[in-house]
């Protein structure tokens, strides 16, 4: 029960933050530099019309389902498919996704852009990004020996190993080796 709440809750979250940004576009590039939703699979169900989907988003606001459908097919359009988008955020995962996660969005991703279901120019260049994507993601996955079970949680992959560097440490190195490292700041929200 307790895994149904989080699923919803997440899935009601992601639908306010598409429906956010279909009301203030302004802000396509600060959410662009945000992590995704966890319910991002919901607005690809939506997006390519499933029945629940659409039932479900009229339970989560008080907006039509196809009022609710427009925000996921814009979050989709803004925020998955966008030029900066690399591979596995084009697929509406992060790189901690399983191929069995990242071959399901896919699967939602084409049933909503497929060429054969839409004479649509548009659709079929997003579909075609996304298909590059897929290929990729799964060429890489591939080379790295991965499967369906390769991001457990309780298992952290090996960090990939810093070159030593063979300039001199000075003072004025080291306030700039330091500034790198520093993380950046969180980008302020609007909206949410």
């Amino acid at each position: 029960l307790s895994a149904v709440l989080h699923r919803l809750y997440a899935d009601a979250e992601a639908l306010k933050a598409a429906i956010d940004l279909f009301h203030l576009p302004s802000q396509v590039r600060v959410v662009r530099a945000l992590p995704l939703p966890s319910g991002t699979e919901f607005l690809l169900r939506l997006a390519s019309g499933e029945a629940l989907a659409a039932r479900q988003a009229e339970m989560h606001s008080d907006r039509t389902a196809e009022a609710s459908r427009a925000a996921a097919v814009f979050f989709i359009e803004q925020i998955l498919l966008s030029p900066e988008s690399d591979e596995y955020r084009i697929l509406g995962l992060d790189h901690t996704a399983t191929v069995a996660e990242l071959r399901a969005h896919m699967a939602l991703l084409l049933k909503w852009l497929h060429p054969d279901l839409t004479a649509d120019e548009h659709k079929s260049l997003m579909a075609r990004r996304a298909i590059e994507a897929w290929n990729k993601v799964k060429s890489s996955e591939r080379r790295l020996g991965r499967n369906a079970v390769h991001s457990r949680p309780d298992i952290t992959p090996p960090a990939a190993p810093h070159p030593q560097s063979s300039a001199r440490n000075t003072p004025g190195r080291n306030s700039e080796l330091a500034q790198r490292a520093a993380p950046a700041k969180e980008p302020i929200r609007v909206g949410f």
